[in-house]
């Protein structure tokens, strides 16, 4: 069995479908408050999304593609005998220490029937080989279950940190930072993103831009998210609130900054973001950080939810 691997095509789009759908032993929909099995053909472009993302539906992969070569990422494809069996996505970015300039894994997805025949590792070998022959040295990944960390440990990844899911309410409460409202512009690439790096900070900004271009399939209403500039004598944050797709009093926030705050700066960040999350019409915000940044947060009356390894591989 000889498994060749190269970059994907449009042509490949709806094995690409297949390929994600095959892990959903039953497919649903919401009747009211209710859930009822449904058939795949049944469902809306959103109500598939529901089960995975963009991956599920052969117009919403479109646009993630779209999105993925916008921030200049690549797909690549596993082929056994001219039939596309599994698939991985990377993403090239440079940000702010400790992350750097390095490759992501974003996708590693391997079609059901024929997992446990190296096809994934294949994949993955594949792209770490093509980072390299691009310069690259560090090739990071966040393992979506314990079989795939155990593939990335013997190809030789290791924990970088952990990264951490936290919740707080929303208070009312007197901001003491200065928060100015406005529309979006370019990625903020000299400042880190502290909360929602589970992409890279290229992929994460361009995704919340377009976030609404979902809004023209079936079933999607998803809304435009805020963009903060935040300030005390200069300017050294931005922030982007997002409504939840399927929960809109939870707000997901997104936060950059300027290094040299983080010491400074951070507890007071996540205090005034659940005073400016009331007003927004918010009941509950929701960040992912870093352990070495979460003792902010914490102070702040953060609850910790759940925690996720961040690994990374250095090319030699």
């Amino acid at each position: 069995m000889e498994i060749q691997v190269r970059e994907a095509r449009k042509e490949d789009f709806m094995d690409i479908v297949e390929i994600h759908c095959s892990d959903v032993e039953k497919w649903y929909r919401y009747i009211g408050n209710k859930k009822v099995e449904a058939h795949y053909e049944e469902l809306t472009p959103f109500e598939k999304w529901l089960h995975g993302g963009p991956w599920m539906d052969p117009e919403t992969i479109k646009l993630h593609f779209e999105i993925l070569k916008e921030s200049g990422g690549k797909a690549f494809v596993a082929v056994i005998e001219d039939k596309v069996v599994g698939e991985a996505e990377i993403v090239f970015s440079k940000e702010p220490e400790p992350y750097g300039k390095y490759c992501y894994l974003e996708v590693l997805v391997v079609h059901k029937n024929y997992r446990r025949r190296g096809i994934g590792t294949k994949l993955v070998r594949y792209c770490l080989e093509y980072a390299k022959k691009l310069g690259y040295k560090l090739f990071d990944v966040i393992p979506e279950d314990e079989r795939a960390k155990r593939l990335y440990l013997k190809l030789g990844f290791r924990k970088m940190f952990d990264l951490c899911k936290m919740k707080k309410r929303c208070e009312i409460g007197e901001e003491n930072l200065t928060f100015r409202e406005v529309s979006p512009r370019k990625h903020p690439g000299e400042m880190l993103l502290i909360s929602g790096h589970w992409y890279p900070s290229t992929y994460i900004w361009q995704n919340i831009l377009r976030i609404q271009d979902y809004n023209k399939f079936e079933g999607f209403n998803l809304r435009k998210p805020w963009f903060f500039e935040i300030y005390n004598s200069e300017k050294f944050g931005l922030l982007a609130f997002q409504t939840h797709f399927t929960k809109p009093s939870l707000c997901i926030v997104y936060i950059w900054v300027k290094p040299w705050i983080i010491d400074h700066l951070l507890e007071q960040i996540a205090e005034n973001i659940t005073y400016r999350a009331w007003e927004l019409g918010f009941y509950e915000v929701f960040v992912e950080i870093d352990e070495n940044n979460i003792s902010s947060f914490k102070a702040a009356g953060y609850e910790e939810t759940e925690r996720v390894e961040y690994l990374r591989k250095y090319l030699i």
